[in-house]
């Protein structure tokens, strides 16, 4: 998976309303099948394990949705944070192009439950028969210390 960008409308933890991260230009290219890890660095304090854990929430959120969680265990509107945009790359399975890369676009708004669009098609409401193949196997996110950090998305 190769993300895009990240848009949280509300406020989360130290992360500003409307706090936007672009992690990449959407132009799908050779460039995208080779290895480019996105590194964050920064002073204590400045946001980058806020950012890790937002997109953690994000899919964990997405992943309750697509597990068909029971309505009194879970409820697909409410999520924290609460109003989201995401877009990313995830490789079709069984394949390796360029050619076979999804455009992932997600978004939330307030009290609803999560819309997907993938590539040029229109945007569906997430459910367990529709958006569990456009999402990462595995995510690992690390914090540690000064300024260490990582992030894996599969």
């Amino acid at each position: 998976m190769k993300l895009i960008r990240l848009k949280i409308r509300d406020k989360f933890r130290s992360l500003i309303e409307d706090f936007e991260i672009n992690f990449r230009d959407p132009i799908k290219d050779e460039s995208l099948n080779s290895f480019h890890p996105f590194c964050f660095a920064g002073l204590n304090g400045s946001g980058k394990s806020n950012v890790l854990e937002v997109l953690s929430n994000i899919f964990y959120h997405l992943e309750c949705i697509v597990n068909d969680y029971p309505v009194f265990a879970y409820d697909a509107k409410e999520s924290d944070p609460n109003e989201f945009e995401l877009e990313y790359y995830i490789i079709q399975e069984n394949n390796n192009s360029i050619n076979d890369l999804d455009h992932i676009y997600i978004k939330k708004e307030y009290d609803k439950a999560p819309e997907m669009k993938v590539n040029e098609g229109e945007f569906e409401v997430i459910t367990k028969s529709f958006g569990k193949s456009y999402l990462p196997d595995l995510i690992v996110a690390y914090s540690s210390g000064k300024m260490k950090q990582l992030v894996y998305l599969m």
